[in-house]
């Protein structure tokens, strides 16, 4: 579609955006650009009329201070009701342009989020890949998480990476897997756990095989939290419970402990960005596995088919794509992977 194709009002809210912000939305569809955009408007709307009322409400207070918070003070002078008076608003109100990329920019993540997925990967992918980087002598496996949101995804295949290449060490289960006794301290026990096995294996000791995560997204504000990686504890309800001694308790939340953060690394990258095939982070791309899902289905097809032709060209041969449940290689790359299970979107690079 592109920005030529979107009706002129919308189009100046793409251009804002890139121009003010440098994120690229050109490529997304009409229909969900239209859907946000109408979201933030009601919204705007609704802190109008709160911040009138309130207003109206202070002026009936004789003795009392009159005095309206930063919020309200920021709301338009008259309720706004057109895409072209919120582009007039966004010219005006330069932090709105945040409120509006939180909106386009899907957020919704969680530890081991599709459970099936990372059972798969554990049981089959991550083992063959480990396989075949120790017979080629290969001392390091590459993963990129595309479009990470707020890194779950990327500190999930943090933690099944190090039990496997812990396993693959000792040849046997590795002590996280060890039952805990007693009851209700259950948690509490594991969360003092030491965890040594996985933080030899992430630091370095005892193999020579290591990893790196690297995980983009386009939006800093989301990559800071990342960063930070405090969750609630909903975050953590898809997660095996031999996990949980890997995360401190902060709070209300839980942290991943260091040595499962150490091997991640956070950086923005935007996948339409035309002066690169992948993340500068990772310097020339070389992944073994690219995780790249719920993003696609937002672009329109020529958009669809630049993401893909970074993905593709930034893996190994053989390297496994894993897209999200209703995704699947647009039409020129068809034959460029071949799908290995008929129950996740876990996809193979053809060597051609």
């Amino acid at each position: 579609m592109g920005i030529a194709m979107l009706n002129h009002e919308m189009a100046l809210v793409v251009k804002e955006l890139l121009k003010r912000r440098n994120v690229d939305l050109s490529g997304c569809c009409h229909d969900f650009l239209q859907r946000q955009i109408n979201g933030r408007l009601k919204q705007i709307r609704t802190d109008y009329k709160i911040g009138t009322e309130h207003q109206i409400y202070t002026e009936h207070q004789i003795h009392t201070e009159h005095q309206i918070d930063s919020g309200q003070k920021n709301n338009p002078k008259h309720p706004i009701q057109t895409v072209t008076e919120y582009y007039e608003y966004l010219q005006s109100h330069p932090e709105e342009l945040e409120h509006l990329i939180d909106s386009l920019i899907i957020q919704v993540s969680s530890f081991f989020r599709d459970p099936l997925v990372f059972n798969y990967l554990f049981c089959k992918v991550l083992p063959e890949i480990i396989a075949s980087k120790s017979a080629s002598g290969e001392p390091s496996i590459r993963i990129w998480s595309a479009g990470c949101a707020t890194g779950e995804e990327a500190y999930s295949i943090a933690m099944q990476m190090g039990e496997l290449l812990e396993k693959s060490r000792t040849g046997s289960g590795i002590g996280i897997e060890t039952s805990l006794t007693g009851s209700g301290t259950a948690i509490e026990k594991s969360l003092k756990g030491s965890g040594t096995a996985i933080e030899k294996r992430l630091a370095g000791n005892g193999s020579s095989m290591g990893f790196t995560v690297f995980a983009t997204d386009i939006n800093e504000k989301t990559l800071d939290n990342a960063r930070k990686a405090v969750y609630a504890p909903e975050h953590l309800e898809n997660m095996p419970f031999k996990y949980i001694r890997h995360f401190n308790r902060i709070g209300n939340g839980y942290s991943p402990k260091n040595y499962i953060k150490q091997p991640v690394t956070f950086s923005r990258y935007d996948l339409l960005d035309k002066k690169s095939y992948c993340p500068p982070e990772s310097v020339f791309g070389g992944f073994d596995l690219v995780l790249c899902r719920n993003l696609l289905i937002y672009y329109n097809t020529r958009y669809q088919n630049i993401i893909f032709t970074k993905l593709h060209r930034s893996l190994n041969d053989n390297g496994y794509l894993v897209l999200g449940e209703t995704e699947m290689p647009t039409g020129q790359f068809q034959d460029s992977f071949t799908r290995i299970s008929d129950c996740c979107q876990i996809f193979k690079k053809i060597n051609i």
